[in-house]
Order: C-alpha cells, then structure tokens, then sequence
C-alpha cells in the first residue's frame, strides 16, 4: 500500500468513526483543558484486504484503550492522489489532537504532513514513508521496510531457481513499491537473472480482469519469464490466471506481498510460491497506541517499527490459516 499498496475513491466514501474520550495532551505532551482526544486516521479504503486488516487493528486499539478515532479513507484506487490531498487537508482543518497518516504520495502529502507538524498537529507516520517520517516532524513510524520486503522475496526467488523476473507495481508513483520492485530484482539480477518492473495503470488496479490481460500480456511477450512477484492479494490472484492463460502455469512461479485467506490456501496448496506479509493489524494497532500513549503520557518509541517482513511458505501457513478461521480479517481478507 504498504498504500500495500495504495489507496482511495472519492470522499463520498469515507468512513467515520467518532472523537475520542479522554484526557488530551498538546504536542509538547503537556495536559490540555479539553477532556476528549480527536485521532484522526487517513488510510485505505477497507474493500481492500490489506487495508480491512489495518482498520481491524485500528480498531482493536481503540476499544483496548477505551477511546474512539476517525478512520478516512475511500472505496478504491480512483483518483488518489487528489482525493488524499483532499482528506489531508480537511483533517488538518479539524486541528485534530493527534494525526495518523500513511506518506503514500511524498510529493503530495509532505508538504501537508509538515504543514500539520507546523499547526503543533502530532502526527505519526503509518505503512509509507519509513524512509521520510523524521525530517518530516513525525513522531513515530509503524511499517515495513519495503528494501527489505522486496529482497526476502528475491532470496525466496533465487533460491527456487529463478532467472527472468517480472514485479507488478500496480501503484505508480508510491515509494513503496518501487522500493520492493527495485529490492526484488536486484537479488534477481545479483544472481546472474534479469527483471523488469510491470506497472498496472491505478485506476485499473481494482479489475482484475485488467490486471489478468496485463500480465498475461506480459509473459506470452516473454516466454522466458520463470518468477513474478505481485505487490498485492488480488494482484496474486491475477497473476496466477494470467500465467495459466498464457500456457505458463506450470513454468511461472509466483510469489505475492500481502495475504488474504484465498492466498494462505494457494500457498499451502502450492500454487504461490510464497506470501510476505507486512502485518497490517499491527501497523493498524501501533498507529492509534502510538497516538494515544504521547497524547496521554508523553511518551513514543525513538526508531521505527518494523512490522515486516514475515515470510509465508508451506512449512508455516497452516499456522497464519489457523489464525485467520479463528480471527477473520486480521490477517488479510477472509
């Protein structure tokens, strides 16, 4: 986003989840008059998997805490960098206690992120942007490292043979993903292999039908290709029809970021290679603790926190299965 992958639609499609309670901090953690907290969290719309696991997280923390927040965030991919530019500056309009925002589009966002630290706004970074949150004026960080995301996925790759790889951005523009192409395919080439960077137009991001036809483009293009690594669930999904209707079923080992329930299944039954999970509860979860705990205490973590990668084979999915049938959507979509 990760947005995973990235996210949102227009603002029609915000959900909104109410003010917290409790005794509020200024920035400067001292006590303020007021007795309720406003959090407010911009992140992705929850049709997305990855990012119903964030606000499930999110969730969590807030009934944990006995506090309520404002999750903003739209229905798809359409238009995201103007829609986040919007729902950025109506949060800021607010004067919220504490903010919570994903650095999805830097040259977008970052000026309003710095613009909120400016207006004395605390605001913690989540899932983009782990590379940026401090010279920005954050004050915390929860996320993965997406080098290193893309890398593991590489290792994972070399390791079962791979030699001609494709990596499918299907968010152009957001960081992330570039870093986990570009992680990706230099363990690929460092190998002695090649690999290209396929980039699925955004606004077709949601249709899988497109993403197929985009990939499977890709492969009957290159008969060579033996490895693909998608940046999303439903991407994997894609992309594994793609290679069958490109006559590479058997040939195209594909390896995914992100899980859903249909995922974990394709792992344990070796259709996936391998799933990378970031761990979006827990970005979810350590972006309102984060929030809360300075408002509240003062106090936050100095570094980063890395919630990922957590590498998914047949040897441990029936583990993270187990997990998901007891606990739908917390690790990824049911």
């Amino acid at each position: 986003m990760n947005i995973k992958k990235a996210l949102v639609l227009p603002i029609t499609g915000l959900l909104l989840l109410g003010v917290t309670t409790g005794c509020a901090a200024s920035s400067d953690g001292k006590a303020k008059a007021s007795s309720n907290y406003t959090i407010i969290d911009i992140s992705g719309p929850v049709s997305d998997p990855f990012f119903g696991s964030f606000k499930q997280g999110s969730d969590a923390a807030a009934k944990d805490l006995g506090i309520d927040y404002e999750y903003t965030a739209s229905k798809d991919y359409t238009d995201l960098v103007p829609t986040y530019e919007r729902l950025t500056r109506a949060a800021i309009g607010k004067k919220p206690d504490a903010l919570i925002i994903g650095d999805y589009f830097p040259e977008t966002l970052e000026p309003l992120i710095k613009q909120a630290v400016a207006k004395g706004i605390p605001v913690f970074v989540t899932n983009s942007g782990r590379d940026a949150w401090q010279k920005l004026g954050a004050l915390g960080f929860i996320g993965e490292n997406p080098t290193a995301m893309g890398q593991e996925a590489g290792k994972v790759a070399v390791k079962e043979g791979a030699t001609n790889a494709i990596c499918v951005n299907q968010i152009a523009g957001n960081p992330v993903l570039e870093q986990r192409c570009n992680g990706f395919l230099k363990e690929i080439t460092d190998a002695g292999g090649k690999g290209k960077i396929l980039t699925i137009p955004t606004e077709d991001a949601s249709n899988e039908e497109k993403v197929r036809q985009s990939i499977a483009g890709a492969l009957n293009a290159n008969k060579d290709v033996d490895s693909v690594l998608t940046l999303g669930s439903s991407i994997a999904t894609a992309a594994l029809a793609a290679a069958d209707q490109a006559g590479m079923g058997d040939k195209v080992k594909v390896g995914t970021v992100d899980i859903s329930t249909n995922v974990l299944e394709s792992v344990k039954s070796g259709k996936l290679l391998f799933a990378l999970d970031q761990q979006p509860y827990l970005q979810g979860y350590y972006g309102i603790l984060q929030a809360y705990q300075w408002l509240e205490y003062g106090l936050r973590p100095i570094n980063a926190i890395d919630s990922g990668p957590q590498v998914i084979t047949k040897d441990n999915v029936d583990r993270v299965l187990a997990v998901q049938k007891a606990h739908r959507g917390v690790r990824g979509a049911s």
